[in-house]
């Protein structure tokens, strides 16, 4: 099988069951040969498919997928600040989920998806493609998942699909539907959560954003992320992917939240939107990355969570067999 730079391998099912119309695979000739050979492996031998959903008139999401069986819950997973959908590889390739339907977008701006310029873009909007995508895709149980600012994002979803739950039958605008859950693995939570976000943005008032941004690809490159974690080799190809503006802009609306603190309790916008999730819910963090005032949050109002020792902020990949299981168990 030979695959061009340019070639887009249309893969439509024909299955009546499959949720989606169409889904193809897109080579663009400014791939990375490494990220050209993943995909070409993984159309022939993961049980995955990248598909494009559109989700509005100037966004197509790029959605690492599997189909499950029948009825089986849908597996939503959002990936975080610079990443993309190469963080939940592992996970499409874990037997113990080939029943499920694994859904991994990739966001506007990140990995294949490109940013609709001009939009505002942001977490809200984030929230707005996810919920069109659900409504797309998914027709029964699903369990919402995201690291970082996907964990972030993910509140803000689950919290949107709750809210339309509540309005009469006349004023929803998607189908119902079933939550399993929301497992988020260090989402922002209180303004110490906003580290690599603030960063980001102090750069960008001073000035010096694109510099600081290029030395941060750079270090991602040289070594940092593989050194701290053998699993994060994912990491600088996702944010080779990445659009510095998409970057930017969601780091400042994650400063933003920071800076919307009521008391010195650290709570911010996050926390209180988190706490009012009525379906269940699990915090996940490795000891070696939150903060003091996260975990003073996550005990003061007693909320369930998963610790991961000596893990890092990507405790999902120290441990993914542990991870997978508390998957299974909300899906149960």
């Amino acid at each position: 099988m030979q695959v061009g730079a340019n070639a887009c391998i249309d893969t439509r099912v024909t299955h009546s069951w499959f949720p989606f119309t169409h889904y193809c695979f897109i080579f663009s000739s400014q791939a990375h040969s490494a990220q050209a050979h993943e995909l070409i492996t993984g159309f022939l031998t993961m049980p995955a498919s990248f598909v494009y959903v559109s989700t509005s008139p100037h966004v197509d999401l790029c959605v690492r997928s599997h189909q499950g069986v029948f009825d089986f819950p849908t597996i939503l997973f959002i990936h975080g600040l610079g990443d993309s959908s190469l963080v939940w590889k592992s996970f499409f390739s874990d037997e113990r989920l080939s029943d499920f339907t694994l859904l991994a977008p990739d966001l506007p701006g990140y990995g294949r998806t490109r940013m609709s310029k001009g939009t505002g873009g942001g977490i809200k909007e984030h929230v707005k493609h996810l919920l069109a995508l659900i409504e797309e895709t998914v027709g029964g149980p699903l369990l919402v998942v995201g690291h970082s600012l996907g964990g972030l994002i993910a509140t803000y979803l689950v919290r949107a699909l709750e809210q339309m739950e509540t309005k009469p039958s006349a004023e929803k605008t998607h189908s119902p539907v079933k939550l399993s859950g929301l497992i988020n693995v260090e989402g922002n939570l209180t303004g110490a959560d906003a580290f690599i976000s603030s960063r980001s943005v102090r750069s960008d008032e001073r000035g010096y954003f694109d510099d600081w941004y290029q030395a941060f690809v750079r270090t991602s490159y040289e070594g940092m992320w593989a050194e701290a974690n053998p699993h994060l080799k994912h990491y600088p190809d996702s944010l080779r992917m990445a659009d510095p503006e998409a970057f930017l802009r969601d780091c400042h609306d994650m400063v933003d939240l920071k800076n919307h603190t009521d008391d010195d309790s650290g709570e911010n916008e996050a926390g209180g939107e988190y706490l009012k999730i009525i379906a269940p819910k699990l915090y996940v963090y490795g000891t070696e990355s939150i903060p003091q005032i996260t975990m003073d949050f996550l005990d003061r109002n007693k909320l369930a969570t998963h610790v991961f020792e000596s893990a890092g902020h990507w405790a999902m990949l120290d441990d993914p067999e542990t991870f997978t299981g508390l998957l299974l168990e909300r899906l149960r």
